[in-house]
């Protein structure tokens, strides 16, 4: 075949490959864009709509159920049973409610459209049996009453319709525009159900000045919806403050985990990626002064860079409202080594050792990058399970952490000079307001005495617990527990040194006489997901 020339199995190929119907394409012109909402937006209408939701299903469920006992009790009685558009009304009514009340408890991501549609059916639904109701009662009532007892009748229907102004004027959320809307449409009929009756009456059963009496409904109605739409409206203000109040950013404020001496730390969640977050949020009187404020946001940049596994990670930081600053980190599930011991008692010689060379490690990235956390202690050592291994030790809370050396503007991120950390595991020298590399080698120390003995080295609590480190020597590991390897307990008073020379001169040294002791290798990650699984089991 020459090049080029096409066959006849080319063509049916070709053909076969054509449409076989034309389809004509869309008119040009701008195309039609989707309403898009902003992120604040788009919260604030999550929120109503899961306000509305839970309003509307408590309401029709209550209107079922109280529409089946009206039904019950019009059967129990002759004259009830004799009421039959009664009760066809309350039967209606009744399945009416139940099934809107089915709809919402079916789908609980109901859109806020769809929930103001069953809003508006369940209220039309309502206010037709309290118009029929007041139709019904002007038309038995009037004009066999005495002539100055009539008025009840109609005072009657007034608080039946204020009464229903008010309650959803308070218990569903709008705007005091929508409200207003509504609650208008909803005052005018028992205005046109009065003059309804009124004309459809014989002339003798007529009220004699029946524009006095619609104008005393028109007064109290009014005023009743002039109420209800500014209840409505401060409702909806301070729903709104308090939604922003638990919101800083993207996160949203769940529940509080911790309190410390800086500030306090609390359970969060994204808003777009439905993912757990830990928020610390700094005392905003801490954090008000402008170079306090630069220095804590150098510091969660520097603690930005920490990127080792067994480190939190910190992935924002920002401003709250009220000057507050916060930071935001990976959320860890599992125990802190102080709940850990006190809920299993002190650790084996083999695990401590497992669990303070992650310590080193994570210590050893901060420090090659110049940074000292100064506030190691068991309260911010997390025990988790990550990745699929067990006993993995993650790093909390750099919110103490102090940069080596010289720093832009401020000589230190965090103020040497300053009495800060924790009273039972602080170094020394820290206790008097300076503090080195060295500093957090004696609180690691401090943290695998705790591991090993189930208390912190030095007695007493607070200020006397810094006193006695300065002036004496812990009680040895070894006179607490025989079972502790000699090696072992000298790496740790070692670390616990009162002079800061005395002790190792890095944290890789560290972990390198960690290594060395002989039971180094007694424990793994194999080991812990086998102790977990028993632990779950008793």
């Amino acid at each position: 075949m020459v090049p080029g020339q096409s066959t006849d199995a080319d063509v049916r190929e070709l053909r076969s490959a054509l449409p076989t119907t034309l389809t004509l394409a869309p008119p040009a012109g701008p195309a039609r864009v989707a309403k898009q909402l902003d992120p604040e937006s788009r919260r604030l209408a999550d929120e109503l709509a899961a306000v509305v939701h839970s309003r509307l299903l408590a309401g029709n469920a209550i209107g079922a159920v109280a529409f089946v006992v009206m039904l019950l009790v019009a059967l129990s009685v002759p004259a009830g049973r004799a009421e039959h558009l009664s009760l066809i009304l309350y039967a209606g009514l009744a399945g009416i409610f139940a099934v809107l009340t089915g709809l919402l408890a079916r789908d609980r991501n109901m859109s806020l459209s769809r929930l103001r549609m069953i809003e508006v059916t369940a209220l039309t639904a309502y206010a037709a049996h309290c118009a029929w109701k007041d139709f019904e009662h002007y038309s038995r009532f009037w004009g066999t009453l005495p002539e100055a007892d009539q008025w009840l009748v109609v005072s009657h229907s007034c608080l039946n319709w204020v009464f229903m102004v008010f309650i959803y004027g308070i218990l569903i959320p709008n705007d005091w525009r929508r409200s207003l809307r509504v609650l208008t449409g909803m005052a005018l009929i028992p205005l046109i159900v009065y003059a309804a009756s009124y004309f459809s009456l014989p002339p003798a059963h007529r009220q004699r000045d029946p524009l006095f009496e619609m104008f005393a409904m028109a007064r109290v109605m009014g005023a009743a919806v002039a109420i209800a739409v500014f209840g409505a409206h401060k409702f909806t203000t301070l729903r709104q403050q308090a939604s922003e109040a638990r919101h800083l950013g993207n996160y949203r404020i769940k529940r509080r985990l911790s309190t410390g001496g800086m500030g306090e730390v609390y359970l969060a969640e994204h808003r777009l990626l439905n993912r757990p977050y830990a928020i610390k949020l700094i005392r905003p009187e801490m954090a008000v002064n402008p170079t306090n404020r630069r220095r804590f946001e150098r510091e969660i940049q520097a603690m930005a860079r920490l990127t080792h596994f067994n480190t939190v990670e910190i992935v924002d930081y920002g401003h709250a409202p009220d000057g507050a600053f916060y930071y935001v980190m990976e959320y860890i599930e599992g125990l802190n080594l102080g709940e850990f011991v006190q809920r299993f008692g002190p650790l084996e010689p083999g695990r401590t050792v497992y669990l303070l060379r992650q310590l080193c490690a994570a210590l050893g990235e901060a420090h090659a990058a110049g940074l000292i956390h100064r506030d190691i202690k068991p309260g911010n050592l997390m025990l988790t399970e990550q990745a699929g291994l067990f006993d993995v030790l993650k790093v909390l809370d750099f919110g103490l952490v102090q940069q080596v050396g010289p720093a832009d503007g401020d000589d230190k991120l965090t103020q040497s000079g300053l009495v800060m950390g924790t009273p039972g595991y602080m170094s020394p020298e820290q206790a008097t307001g300076v503090a080195g590399t060295r500093s957090d080698i004696f609180s690691l120390g401090a943290v695998g005495y705790f591991l090993l003995s189930g208390h912190a080295p030095f007695g007493g609590r607070g200020l006397q617990q810094i006193v006695t480190s300065l002036t004496e020597e812990p009680t040895p590991l070894i006179d607490l527990r025989k079972e502790i390897p000699a090696d072992l307990a000298a790496v740790i008073h070692r670390c616990l040194r009162r002079n800061p020379d005395q002790r190792f001169t890095d944290i890789e040294q560290v972990s390198r006489a960690l290594g060395e002791c002989t039971c180094a290798l007694a424990w793994n990650s194999r080991q812990a997901a086998g102790w977990w699984q028993s632990a779950g089991d008793t």
